[in-house]
């Protein structure tokens, strides 16, 4: 089994936003991997564990580098 724990990953809310979080344990049930994490603003009130089908999990310096190359992106956010 692969671990995720410590991994960074992100869930996109209804189409409209994103939110990240961390992986902080995980577990097998009902043939399905889950993965409890810790979301960094949980406005959205998820859950705390997600089947790892419905998170992504990523490389932060390479998600930066990939916005970073994106025309419409500015260091100020304007």
């Amino acid at each position: 089994m692969i671990d995720f724990i410590n991994k960074p990953v992100y869930h996109t809310t209804s189409g409209k936003g994103i939110i990240f979080g961390t992986v902080t344990s995980q577990s097998f049930r009902d043939n399905w991997l889950w993965l409890r994490i810790e979301w960094e603003d949980n406005n959205a009130n998820l859950a705390p564990w997600y089947k790892a089908a419905h998170v992504g999990i990523f490389d932060k310096k390479d998600m930066i580098s990939r916005i970073r190359k994106l025309p419409w992106y500015t260091e100020s956010g304007k």
